[in-house]
């Protein structure tokens, strides 16, 4: 192996739609780990959501007892704003103290902007500016979320398609390059390779379209039964509202009504909870194809996944 591989940062990731099967491939990949190096992993959260204390049920989080083998889970309270920057400052940090301790990084999650932003690093855009976020911070309080993605819509259609209306952060984001820049915030895309400190292997998991639908539909069930509703009415009463950066999530925003009330038809929330994790599942399954590097692999194929990780773990010079 070249020794140029020693300076590069070495990790697996797993990625894939909501319900597909993540967490059930990643055992298999851990054996892979130990019968071809005789290592431990240690798994990386790539959920936006699942890093926000109290959000458990609806983020599908591990069980309490393995949440302990996990990194960026709970490590933000609900009103505060995570963003694919900070994951990838935070994961690849946690690789490193991973790889320190002797065992091998694997990043785990269905975020797939964040594993690109892992990835290739962040696009060249322009540094955030106080006094026009100040500006917009203004003219979301008079006029409400609603304007401001008119003005985007405007400015850059693009970016406005991309980005869902309720998602007020990056609305502003892009409207902050638009107005520091001079150009629709779409303009600064994203690298397309994978930047050169990275030695990843990259593995995106995929599922018949019905048959992963199926299985959202029933984890939403399981998920109230769960106790889902009563998870959201504990974070209600603890002070967080559906402005809050957390309860923006699939799972919970849907329970509060126009009104900021929390609603009290639970069969209309369910539904609307499974259509949008369908939705949000067929956005990811479109975007896979994109993150640089990945090979996309039938859940139910675990032969390539071990292959394909005793391979890489064979190239690897630790």
């Amino acid at each position: 192996m070249p020794t140029e591989s020693k300076s590069r940062l070495p990790c697996i990731i797993l990625t894939g739609p909501t319900a597909v099967g993540k967490s059930a491939t990643l055992e298999a990949v851990a054996a892979a780990v130990a019968h071809t190096l005789g290592r431990d992993i240690e798994p990386i959260s790539a959920d936006a959501f699942q890093a926000y204390r109290g959000l458990d049920i609806g983020t599908a989080k591990p069980p309490p007892e393995q949440r302990h083998r996990y990194h960026l889970i709970d490590i933000l309270e609900p009103d505060q704003q995570y963003s694919a920057g900070r994951f990838l400052a935070l994961a690849e940090q946690a690789c490193r103290e991973v790889l320190a301790r002797g065992a091998l990084p694997v990043i785990e999650g269905g975020s797939v902007f964040y594993v690109q932003t892992f990835l290739t690093g962040m696009p060249e855009a322009p540094a955030a500016s106080p006094e026009v976020r100040r500006q917009l911070q203004q003219q979301l309080d008079q006029h409400g979320p609603a304007f401001l993605q008119q003005e985007l819509q405007q400015r850059d259609p693009v970016a406005a398609a991309r980005i869902p209306g309720g998602d007020t952060y990056r609305i502003m984001r892009a409207l902050e390059i638009c107005l520091t820049s001079g150009q629709p915030a779409s303009a600064f895309s994203a690298p397309d390779s994978v930047r050169t400190g990275l030695q990843p292997l990259v593995l995106g998991l995929q599922r018949e379209r019905a048959q992963l639908y199926q299985r959202i539909n029933l984890r939403v069930e399981r998920m109230f039964s769960q106790g889902l509703p009563a998870e959201v009415r504990a974070l209600a009463d603890a002070g967080w509202s559906p402005d809050s950066p957390g309860l923006r999530a699939i799972g919970y925003r849907e329970f509060w009504d126009p009104d900021n009330r929390i609603a009290t038809d639970l069969t209309a929330i369910k539904s609307s909870i499974q259509r949008n994790t369908r939705r949000l599942a067929k956005r990811q399954t479109t975007f896979l194809p994109r993150i640089p590097g990945i090979s996309l692999l039938p859940i139910d194929d675990t032969a390539a996944v071990e292959l394909s990780v005793h391979g890489f773990c064979e190239g690897l010079d630790l």
